[in-house]
This record gives C-alpha cells, sequence and structure tokens, in this order.
C-alpha cells in the first residue's frame, strides 16, 4: 500500500527558471560577465544555488572568496524580501537587483543588495549576524549608515550618509529607483519631493572635485 507520495513542484507548479535566469544575469552583467539564455540556465541547474553560481561564474571568478561573498549576498537578499511587495505591486526583490546592476564594485554591490535588510528586517538580520557571515568592514559601515533610523530628520540621515562613498552611491541610485514611474505604476511617491531634495544633495556631493 502507498502511504507516502512526494510531489517536487519546482519547475511544475513553480516555474523558477526565469527568475533564476534573470537573477544570474544581472549579477553577469554587473560583472561585465558573459549571460546566457534562459535555455542554457535549464543546463545549469539542479544542483543546488551555490552550484549555480559557479556554473554561471567565468573561471576567472570562481575563487572560493568571491563565489562566498557574491552568493551570500544574493541569498539574504533574497530571503528577506522574497515575499514582500513594492508599491506597485511587484516583489520587492527585484529592487535590490536592480540596485545592484548599477554598482560597478564588490562592496557596493554587496552593499546595494542589502541596504534595507536591517531596517526592514531587523528582528532577523542584524548587523552582528551580518558581520559573522563574513561581509567586509566598508560594506558593514556602509549599511549602518543607510539604515534610517526612527525619529532621525529624513535629511539628516542623507547628510550623514553621503560621508560615505558606498553609502552615498547606494542611496542615489535608491532614491532615482524608487521614483521611476514605471515601479510604481505611475503614483507620485508620498516623500517625493523630499526624496527631488535628497538626490539633488547627493548628486552637488558627487559633483565635487576632491569627492572620492
Amino acid at each position: 500500500m502507498i502511504k507516502t507520495i512526494l510531489f517536487d513542484l519546482d519547475g511544475t507548479l513553480l516555474n523558477t527558471i526565469d527568475d533564476l535566469a534573470d537573477a544570474a544575469n544581472w549579477v553577469c552583467a554587473q560583472n561585465g560577465w558573459p549571460t546566457f539564455s534562459v535555455e542554457t540556465y535549464k543546463h545549469f541547474v539542479g544542483n543546488g544555488i551555490p552550484k549555480l553560481v559557479e556554473r554561471f561564474s567565468p573561471e576567472s571568478a570562481r575563487t572560493p572568496e568571491q563565489l562566498a561573498a557574491t552568493l551570500a549576498a544574493f541569498s539574504a537578499r533574497y530571503d528577506a524580501h522574497k515575499e514582500d511587495k513594492d508599491k506597485g505591486g511587484y516583489p520587492y526583490v527585484f529592487h535590490p537587483f536592480y540596485l545592484a546592476t548599477q554598482m560597478d564594485d564588490e562592496d557596493s554591490t554587496c552593499a546595494a543588495l542589502l541596504h534595507d535588510v536591517v531596517e526592514d528586517h531587523g528582528s532577523r538580520y542584524s548587523f552582528a549576524y551580518l558581520e559573522q557571515a563574513g561581509f567586509p568592514e566598508a560594506v558593514i559601515h556602509a549599511l549602518h549608515l543607510l539604515t534610517h533610523t526612527t525619529g532621525v530628520p529624513y535629511m539628516d540621515y542623507v547628510k550623514e550618509l553621503a560621508k560615505d562613498p558606498i553609502a552615498r552611491k547606494v542611496k542615489l541610485t535608491d532614491l532615482k529607483h524608487n521614483l521611476d514611474a514605471r515601479r510604481l505604476n505611475a503614483a507620485r511617491p508620498r516623500k517625493y519631493d523630499l526624496y527631488l531634495q535628497a538626490i539633488r544633495y547627493l548628486e552637488e556631493i558627487e559633483q565635487k572635485p576632491d569627492v572620492k
């Protein structure tokens, strides 16, 4: 007598290959690596996410340190926001993935992927947790600055994070994406004017010749 039947629903009721391919190609594009078709990714999957990361990474980028950093940031970001929705009704995780594609170095990419983790899910992900996970000090410092503490005036928060190049770069990209009407179904954010003020301030800082 059959007492138990197991169903593997991944790829059946849940067709996740497109999401996996999109996420992987975002990472590839960010690092200047070749991207692949969905059909190719069908041959990459099947042995877990770490193996997938290894397979889409070029051989020159398969050091244990680099693979671990990319995997850790991706996993923490996805797990924290996989059930969240943005104001347009889309999975929130697309937002940090987009920010990551706009970065030009590994530390900024990690900070972009994790920029809201502690602020939105502090009960599950603390700075101590991220430190123990092995993220660099520069990333942890930027995340401290990017986390808006309740009660701190918004522009005071922006002016403080503007002192750090990683936090400043991530926040500027974050604000511009938050004002993208395509992402919000043409809705105007409640803090629209404040966001514009913050963008102008950060862009002025970026344009100063002595800013690094």
